[in-house]
């Protein structure tokens, strides 16, 4: 990841996502998972070739927006915008678009309609994480994305 502060939260986030998901606490492991992926994807897309690319733009046009707001976007349109710009592969797309519903249960309405996220669950989202992390990283050659696979002591 480019941006240090991004690059830190999400590799903290990751860990900490790991350590809730082995302390069965997966409803902690989903958002955790949600806020890794946030940050990877805000920091991929924010690239200045990523944004001069004219498949940015024709979302953006599509989406009926001027720029994107990145405090607060979506990760459903990041992952949709990651999606169009071929940074990843559709079948990861689709999987990962489930943490967005598991991040949303962490307002308590939200949780009602939906379903917690449990431990099956907490371990797919903990999967999708490593393997968007490994598609942004062969996407953009040496570009550390910073997210590790293991839990650090």
């Amino acid at each position: 990841m480019s941006d240090a502060q991004l690059r830190a939260m999400a590799s903290n986030d990751f860990v900490e996502a790991q350590r809730a998901y082995y302390a069965n606490a997966p409803k902690a492991a989903a958002l955790l998972c949600g806020s890794t992926l946030e940050a990877m994807l805000v920091d991929t897309l924010r690239r200045p070739h990523i944004q001069n690319d004219p498949r940015f733009t024709r979302f953006l046009n599509e989406k009926k927006m001027t720029q994107i707001n990145w405090n607060r976007v979506s990760l459903a349109v990041l992952l949709d915008l990651a999606g169009r710009l071929e940074l990843v592969r559709p079948t990861y797309l689709k999987l990962a678009l489930g943490t967005a519903d598991f991040r949303d249960t962490v307002h308590p309405l939200a949780e009602v309609r939906m379903q917690r996220a449990g431990l099956k669950e907490a371990t797919v989202l903990v999967e999708i994480v490593a393997l968007l992390a490994a598609e942004l990283l062969a996407s953009h050659g040496n570009d550390q994305m910073g997210v590790d696979e293991t839990v650090k002591s």
